[in-house]
C-alpha cells in the first residue's frame, strides 16, 4: 500500500466519522420519515427517493439563518 492509498483511507475514515457525528440516528417508527407511508418493522424510509428527499430537506433546514 502506498502513501496515496493510506491518504485515501484516512479521508474516507474521517468522512465516515464526521457523518456519524452530524447525523443523529433515526429510530424505525413504522412509517416513512418523509411521506408517512406505513412500513414493515425496522424500515425508516419506503424507498431511496424518500430517504434522499428527507436528508435534503433536513440539510436545507440546517442551512437557514435564524434571526
Amino acid at each position: 500500500m502506498d502513501e496515496a492509498d493510506l491518504a485515501q483511507q484516512e479521508v474516507e475514515l474521517s468522512l465516515k466519522l464526521s457523518l456519524q457525528r452530524k447525523e443523529p440516528s433515526l429510530a424505525a417508527t413504522g412509517t416513512c420519515y418523509f411521506c408517512s407511508e406505513s412500513l414493515p418493522e425496522g424500515q425508516k424510509f419506503c424507498d431511496s427517493d424518500c430517504e434522499e428527499d428527507y436528508r435534503r430537506l433536513q440539510w436545507q433546514k440546517s442551512q437557514r439563518v435564524r434571526g
